[in-house]
């Protein structure tokens, strides 16, 4: 009995050290998580850093016209680029089908076309060699496919071009490395491209702005040329009334 009531007498002390319990598996993984994230930070920060060449323009295609873009990689001392980027329909209220966007190299190649009747669509070519000659062109109306939407409207679109060194991973990095550098390339071009479209939308909304302004100018002008017609009216009854009145008193 002695030796019970000291071991309880023990365990109820409030000094006594637990023994470490072990990690739980919900607690592993956020851990995992955590780390996974921090690493995918730091390499979007260091992809960041990597020079990237890009151009954002906005331009108006005619009806039946072809607008056409020639652009070349970078000279050394990278061996390759991967040529990226997206373009736009600004006119929101104007059908994408017409609209055929297609990237030729210097033997006019076809290296990418858009799909059929979407208005924008993102594009990706890797391995291209240094000092390579591109063509990309944006046709409205002038593809045998779009001939059954004839509208006659000229068509305003965005574009960007990226060419961005080609990622070089050595063959001893693990497996998982070179995913996670993988997926934070990817996850760049994603975010230029959030960038653009965010670019894209402040553009929509100067034409929107500038439809406005139009708009309400023209409604203002109207409106003074319908108060000064109504004005002149008022002066030619009062002045045809005197007038009338005064004829019959000479009468």
């Amino acid at each position: 009995m002695d030796t019970i009531h000291r071991r309880e007498r023990h365990s109820k002390d409030p000094k006594m050290r637990r023994l470490p319990q072990p990690r739980s598996t919900q607690s592993k993984w956020i851990s995992k998580f955590v780390v996974h994230n921090l690493f995918m930070a730091v390499l979007v920060l260091s992809l960041t850093a990597v020079p990237t060449t890009d151009a954002s323009i906005v331009i108006t295609v005619p009806w039946k016209d072809e607008e056409c873009y020639v652009f070349r990689t970078p000279l050394g001392p990278e061996s390759s680029f991967t040529v990226s980027g997206n373009f736009d329909l600004l006119d929101d209220s104007l059908d994408g089908t017409p609209i055929t966007v297609v990237v030729l190299n210097e033997e006019l190649r076809l290296l990418y076309r858009s799909p059929y009747g979407v208005s924008e669509s993102t594009f990706e070519l890797p391995n291209i060699p240094m000092n390579s000659r591109l063509s990309l062109c944006f046709q409205n109306g002038t593809t045998r496919r779009s001939k059954q939407r004839d509208d006659n409207f000229d068509r305003t679109l965005g574009f960007e071009i990226r060419m961005t060194p080609t990622l070089v991973v050595e063959n001893e990095i693990p497996l998982e490395t070179k995913r996670l550098l993988e997926e934070a390339e990817s996850l760049q071009t994603k975010l230029y491209d959030l960038l653009n479209h965010q670019d894209y939308l402040r553009d929509r909304e100067s034409i929107h702005r500038e439809l406005t302004e139009t708009t309400f100018s023209r409604l203002v002008r109207w409106t003074m040329a319908e108060a000064i017609c109504l004005v002149l009216v008022a002066v030619a009854q009062v002045v045809y009334l005197r007038k009338f009145f005064e004829t019959r008193r000479s009468l």
